[in-house]
């Protein structure tokens, strides 16, 4: 009990301290007229495209959307890897002179910070990318596992999925009447007999 109470109090520690030298650099930011800094490498980030080649991207996980699969890959690092909480870092990291940047990215992005003038570390970097993806592919594999799981070992009853149903914006091609072979095929149909 005593350890689990040490490990937050320096836990609770550290985030307070990365929390003061964010605060710290977005004051630095502004005193010196550069208060959107943050805001533009992030912009720079979202929108430069990966150089990715175009034919190593999978129709079986993109589908339809193949040609578009970069910009898709983008928007799911932007999201899920998190550039809204890559802020608060590079705000710390202008609160701390003389310190690098270590924060999971992509070597793609790892550039583009190098480029626009941010020190970065680039072995804590790659590290923490390497431990994200992982995470996500560990996570990815309990998801299906456990779906396939539900799947299995559950059979949904009546009760469970209730008798009714809401439809929205159900349009009146949507509505039961019989088609040429004597059978409706809409969805209220389908819901109930289903």
């Amino acid at each position: 009990m005593r350890k689990k109470i040490m490990f937050a109090a320096i836990v609770k520690r550290w985030q307070r301290k990365s929390l003061r030298d964010a605060l710290r650099g977005r004051r630095k930011l502004l005193a010196e007229g550069r208060h959107d800094e943050v805001d533009r490498l992030c912009a720079i980030l979202a929108t430069s495209p990966l150089p990715i080649e175009p034919s190593s991207f999978s129709r079986l996980i993109y589908g339809a959307s193949l040609p578009q699969a970069e910009l898709a890959t983008r928007q799911f690092l932007y999201l899920r890897v998190g550039l809204y909480r890559i802020t608060a870092p590079l705000f710390a990291l202008a609160g701390r002179p003389g310190s690098q940047l270590a924060f999971p990215l992509p070597g793609a992005w790892i550039k583009l910070l190098r480029a626009e003038g941010v020190p970065i570390n680039e072995i804590a970097s790659r590290l923490l990318w390497a431990a994200a993806m992982l995470f996500f592919w560990l996570y990815g594999i309990l998801t299906v596992t456990k779906l396939i799981g539900a799947t299995l070992f559950t059979r949904p009853s009546a009760r469970e999925l209730g008798v009714f149903a809401h439809f929205e914006s159900v349009g009146l091609q949507q509505t039961p009447r019989p088609g040429p072979d004597g059978l409706s095929h809409d969805v209220m149909t389908w819901y109930r007999h289903w």
